[in-house]
């Protein structure tokens, strides 16, 4: 009994922390699921994905494959291993994933499981120049979180790495999420936020990004209510 209480309370905890972009936090409260109850469904994954936005890919990579080998292969572990090797800049693994996450079984019967994001990515991997396009864009996107913690007047510094991380990759969903919450939460421009949003939820449909779209949209109805 206590044990699942601690497991409650871990996840609450975790989900929450993620769902702020807080990982280290995330990564310490799925770490401790893990360690009360190993087998929790998605546990090894959830942590993989905390672990990966810290840059912490190898820990992360053993996690996933780990969860491949005792679970088979499912879209959700093909992608996040693809997702990582991408970010850790390993075009021919990341190529590998992507092609099995277009061709898995899970993909086809959805009615939208990112195909489009998918196949940008597989043709970036193996597009010399595209992959160094994509290996810059992820710097400017590191960059521009950087210059929002700085200091508040820095948001033009950040919008503009933003910009360029999404000129340079247009699949960097990160960015265009970062981009769309900075004009709608320092210019009150809800219009260009929803226009933004509108273009991640074309390639994917993560939920921060839906739930980001729907305080533009709320914005948008507001403002034409006033006129």
């Amino acid at each position: 009994m206590i044990k699942k209480l601690q497991v409650a309370y871990h996840q609450r905890r975790a989900l929450n922390s993620f769902g702020s972009s807080d990982f280290p936090a995330a990564s310490y409260h799925f770490g401790k699921i893990y360690e009360l109850a190993p087998q929790t469904r998605a546990i090894r994954h959830n942590l993989a994905l905390s672990l990966m936005a810290q840059g912490d890919f190898l820990t992360a990579e053993g996690l996933l494959i780990a969860e491949l080998e005792d679970f088979g292969s499912y879209y959700p572990r093909l992608r996040a291993l693809a997702d990582l090797y991408y970010t850790w800049g390993k075009p021919q693994e990341a190529a590998t994933y992507y092609s099995q996450c277009l061709q898995s079984k899970e993909n086809e019967r959805d009615e939208f499981q990112a195909q489009r994001y998918l196949a940008l990515r597989q043709q970036i991997c193996t597009d010399s120049r595209a992959w160094e396009k994509s290996r810059q864009s992820l710097q400017a996107y590191d960059e521009g979180i950087k210059a929002e913690a700085r200091a508040k007047d820095s948001y033009l510094e950040a919008l503009g790495l933003y910009t360029q991380a999404v000129e340079l990759d247009p699949t960097n969903l990160g960015a265009l999420n970062n981009w769309g919450a900075l004009v709608m939460n320092r210019e009150n421009n809800y219009a260009l936020a929803l226009e933004l949003f509108d273009r991640a939820l074309a390639l994917d449909k993560p939920g921060w990004i839906l739930v980001n779209r729907q305080r533009a949209l709320a914005g948008v109805s507001a403002e034409g209510g006033q006129s």
